[in-house]
């Protein structure tokens, strides 16, 4: 396991499973989403941009996919590629 993975704890995020009643249109992968969403985004902040700890908890960014824009509101971006 690697150190980011330890620190946040991020193989919890596999396991999410909000309820269908009060989120009737998540999808089923919700869990693997987050996770890669997750990966993706370390790899963006530290290895791609030369940031650190501050970066990562005060970035008000992400990298994600139509599915999980779906579920953050955020107009205009369609498809799994995230």
């Amino acid at each position: 396991m690697r150190f980011h993975e330890q620190v946040l704890d991020s193989d919890k995020m596999e396991t999410i499973a909000p309820s269908t009643n009060v989120f009737p249109d998540a999808p089923a992968d919700l869990g693997a989403l987050a996770l890669q969403e997750h990966e993706l985004f370390i790899r963006d902040v530290v290895f791609g941009g030369g940031g650190g700890l501050v970066e990562l908890l005060t970035s008000t960014e992400s990298v994600i996919n139509g599915p999980l824009a779906e579920i953050y509101g955020v107009a205009g971006i369609e498809g799994d590629e995230f």
